[in-house]
């Protein structure tokens, strides 16, 4: 049996850290690119949630087309809205994709239809084809995530880090607008099965996305997938004026939409469609 010569085998292991390292660089790269845009956002900025508030941050437009006006203020819908919509865009994934198709993106990560009522982003990057959803014990920086809580409420985040305790996932830490942090803001929250936590987050009912790497063909529009469904006895829990909550926090999509605000959400809301409030 013949061995390599030192040099040689140094040469071979220098190549494979090289190739492992790539590796790892390109899959932070592609959660650090959400991250650095959701940060981009400054804290703050008002927490307004309002029928005819778009709630996001920027006007989100591609070629020359606008999908949703800038919001007087941010919720949280809006701001993971615009936050996916841009990371999606600089990534080539809604390269030659239909106005129309963008727009009902758009109503579906808000949860404005009954069929995405649950998962809402899960369903809506499921449908357009620009990502999937994951276990949530599998969830990584830069991931969206859909959660509710035992109260009836739930909230849009984006996913800073999974809380650990030795081995069992406990809670999130994440980035939202929310009526705690005066719109947009660091959070951390925690499950209500985790003991000793005094958390609220549903754990089956928490639904993390994460959005595909960028188009090996840009020229070519994503194809469209059939959405996991869910289905949960909870899911009619709360009402879509917030009847649950405080009426500070009301849910993340209005029952109404001024019709100078085109294709932004329907003008109602099906009764099936939970409360989403942070």
């Amino acid at each position: 049996m013949q061995h390599s010569p030192p040099a040689v085998r140094r040469n071979l292991l220098a190549l494979a850290a090289c190739v492992l390292a790539a590796g790892a660089t390109t899959a932070s790269a592609a959660e650090n690119d959400v991250l650095a845009l959701a940060r981009g956002f400054a804290d703050g900025g008002r927490y307004h949630w309002v029928a005819g508030n778009s709630g996001s941050p920027i006007a989100l437009e591609l070629g020359g087309q606008q999908i949703l006006p800038k919001g007087d203020g941010t919720f949280c819908s809006g701001f993971t809205l615009a936050v996916a919509f841009e990371t999606a865009k600089r990534r080539g994934l809604l390269d030659g994709v239909a106005l129309e198709d963008l727009r009902a993106f758009q109503r579906n990560w808000f949860g404005a239809t009954k069929a995405s009522g649950e998962t809402q982003c899960v369903y809506a990057a499921e449908l357009l084809g620009v990502g999937r959803g994951v276990p949530v014990d599998e969830a990584k920086p830069g991931d969206f995530v859909q959660l509710w809580r035992a109260g009836g409420s739930g909230h849009s985040v984006v996913l800073l880090g999974l809380v650990r305790d030795a081995d069992q996932v406990v809670g999130l830490r994440y980035r939202s607008s929310q009526g705690s942090t005066a719109g947009i803001g660091d959070r951390e929250e925690f499950f209500a099965d985790a003991p000793g936590r005094g958390g609220s987050v549903l754990r089956g009912r928490t639904y993390v996305c994460r959005l595909d790497d960028a188009a090996p063909d840009s020229s070519t529009p994503p194809a469209k997938k059939a959405p996991t469904t869910h289905s949960t006895t909870g899911s009619t829990t709360g009402s879509t004026t917030g009847s649950t909550e405080p009426s500070t926090e009301p849910s993340t999509v209005p029952s109404t939409v001024p019709s100078t605000v085109p294709s932004t959400v329907p003008s109602t809301v099906p009764s099936t469609v939970p409360s989403t409030k942070p």
